[in-house]
C-alpha cells in the first residue's frame, strides 16, 4: 500500500501507512496513528488516507477473518472529519471531496444496506479445475428493492452447476436451440453463471424496476459467456404479461425466490406454466433455510408436487451472504414432470 504523505512543517510528523502496517496488524491500528485534525493535515494527506481506508466489496470467497484496514475508533474519527468545517482548506471543492470520502468510508462500515454502489467479481467453476468470472454491479439499496442485491443462494447454486448439469447428471445436457428461463434474476448472477457453465441460451427475468441493472450486468458479461443471454420483464402475479417470448422452456431456474406468504403460489404458478412438459425438462431451485420461513419452503414443495412435479435430486449446502452472519445454509432441489403430466 502506498505511503500517506506527511503533513507540512510545524506539525507533528505522521507515520506513513507502511510504517503503521509494519508495527501492527490491520485490525489493531489505533486512530492516534492517523493524521489528527488539530494538526491541520493537507488535502492530499486526507484524501490519500481516506482512499487507503476504503473497504473492498464483500467477498464470499475470502476467509471470514481476512484483515481489513479498520482502526479502532475509526467510526468516531470519520464522524469528526464529516462534522469538521475543515477551515484550513481554502478550496470549497476540496472540503466537499473530503466530506464525501469520509462519508463513503463510514457507510462501508455500517452494513450492506448503507453501502453505496459497488462492483464485485464472483468465481464460477466450470469443472475439471477451470473457472470463469462473473462481474456484477450492485447499486445502492433504496426502499425495498431487494432485487438490486446479490443473494447467497444464487452464488451457491452457481458453484453447484458442474455437479448438476451434463451427461448422466440431474439436468441432462441441452440440445441446440433449447433455452433456460430464470425467474427473479435480480442482479443476474445465476442466469449469467448458467449461460457460462452450460453454454445454453438463457432468458433472465425480473420486475420492471430491476430490469435496467439486470440488463447492465448481462451486457458487461456477454463477451465472456458462451450461451446467448436475453433479458425481459416477467411479473409472477401477471404471468401472461411479459416482454419475453410466451413459450415454454427446457430448464427453469430460481434462487432465493421466497420472502412472503404469496410467493410460493406465484412462483409455482409460473413454473407450471413455463416449464416444457417433456422428458428432460427440469426446474432447478435453491432456497436459503432462514428461520421463520419453514412454512414457505414446505408450501413450495407441496405446490410443486400438487402441480405435477417430482424431485429427482435434492440436498443441503452452505454458502455465504452479506447478511445473516456470513454463512447461510440452503436447500437445493431439481424437479421434473411426473410421467402422467408429460404431453
Amino acid at each position: 500500500m502506498a505511503p500517506i504523505a506527511l503533513v507540512e512543517a510545524k506539525t507533528p510528523a505522521v507515520a506513513t501507512q507502511d510504517e503503521v502496517l509494519k508495527k501492527k496488524d490491520l485490525g489493531q491500528i489505533e486512530v492516534l496513528d492517523l493524521p489528527q485534525l488539530y494538526t491541520r493535515p493537507s488535502y492530499l494527506t486526507l484524501t490519500h488516507l481516506l482512499h487507503n481506508l476504503a473497504l473492498p466489496p464483500p467477498s464470499w470467497d475470502a476467509p471470514a477473518n481476512a484483515p481489513v484496514a479498520d482502526p479502532k475508533g475509526l467510526t468516531k474519527y470519520l464522524t469528526t472529519i464529516i462534522s469538521s468545517p475543515l477551515k484550513w482548506l481554502a478550496d470549497d471543492s476540496e472540503r466537499e471531496q473530503i466530506w464525501d470520502l469520509a462519508s463513503a468510508r463510514l457507510s462501508e462500515r455500517c452494513g450492506r444496506s448503507a453501502r453505496g454502489d459497488m462492483s464485485r467479481t464472483f468465481r464460477i467453476p466450470l469443472g475439471d479445475g477451470e473457472e470463469t468470472e462473473v462481474r456484477i454491479f450492485e447499486p445502492s439499496l433504496t426502499e425495498d428493492q431487494l432485487g438490486l442485491k446479490t443473494w447467497g443462494s444464487a452464488y451457491s447454486l452457481c458453484k453447484r452447476l458442474p455437479e448438476l448439469y451434463g451427461e448422466g447428471k440431474l439436468v441432462p445436457r441441452c440440445e441446440a436451440g433449447e433455452k433456460a428461463l430464470e425467474l427473479g434474476s435480480g442482479t443476474g448472477l445465476l442466469g449469467i453463471g448458467w449461460a457460462g457453465v452450460t453454454g445454453m441460451g438463457t432468458v433472465l427475468t425480473d420486475l420492471p424496476e430491476i430490469e435496467a441493472n439486470l440488463r447492465r450486468n448481462v451486457e458487461d458479461n456477454r463477451d465472456d459467456v458462451a450461451g446467448v443471454m436475453e433479458v425481459g420483464v416477467l411479473d409472477w402475479t401477471r404471468n401472461g404479461e411479459a416482454t419475453i417470448g410466451m413459450g415454454r422452456y427446457r430448464v427453469v431456474l430460481a434462487a432465493d425466490p421466497i420472502y412472503s406468504k404469496e410467493h410460493p403460489g406465484w412462483l409455482v404458478g409460473v413454473v407450471v406454466e413455463r416449464l416444457e412438459r417433456r422428458e428432460g425438462a427440469r426446474f432447478v431451485l435453491e432456497i436459503p433455510i432462514r428461520e421463520g420461513y419453514s412454512w414457505e419452503r414446505d408450501e413450495v414443495r407441496r405446490l410443486l408436487e400438487e402441480g405435477g412435479l417430482e424431485v429427482v435430486g435434492e440436498g443441503r449446502g452452505v454458502g455465504r451472504d452479506d447478511w445473516g452472519g456470513g454463512e447461510v445454509e440452503g436447500w437445493w432441489s431439481v424437479w421434473t414432470w411426473k410421467k402422467e403430466c408429460l404431453e
